[in-house]
């Protein structure tokens, strides 16, 4: 499963995540997909076999909308800014937690269910 993290988070989550052996990629990397509207985003994401991670709880509604008009995507992972605080823990919890998700799916494309709350464990 391949990852592109939301513009919200800093570019050296996705450099942690492929140090660990992860096919990860940051909005934040690409200066092309800053800004982009939610909906181009998820396509953009799907058009390059990616997984969206986001805290931007509107993407469970674009997911439900790509699957009401049988549009594929990969998915989506929400991530709690509660759960996940921008903090130096917070991001390493962030990490660890992207991580156990990848390994516990390692063999999927896409996110089972179309979209996944993660929680610390994955």
């Amino acid at each position: 499963m391949k990852l592109l993290l939301d513009e919200m988070y800093p570019p050296r989550i996705a450099a942690e995540l492929r140090n660990r052996g992860h096919d990860v990629t940051a909005v934040a990397e690409q200066s092309d997909l800053r800004a982009t509207d939610d909906e181009v985003l998820l396509r953009t994401a799907t058009a390059n076999d990616r997984v969206l991670v986001t805290e931007d709880v509107d993407f469970t509604e674009i997911a439900n909308a790509f699957a009401l008009e049988a549009r594929a995507h990969h998915g989506v992972i929400l991530v709690s800014s509660a759960t996940f605080p921008p903090t130096e823990r917070g991001i390493g919890v962030l990490v660890r937690a992207v991580g156990a998700f990848l390994n516990a799916h390692r063999r999927d494309r896409s996110v089972p269910a179309g979209v996944h709350w993660l929680t610390p464990d994955g």
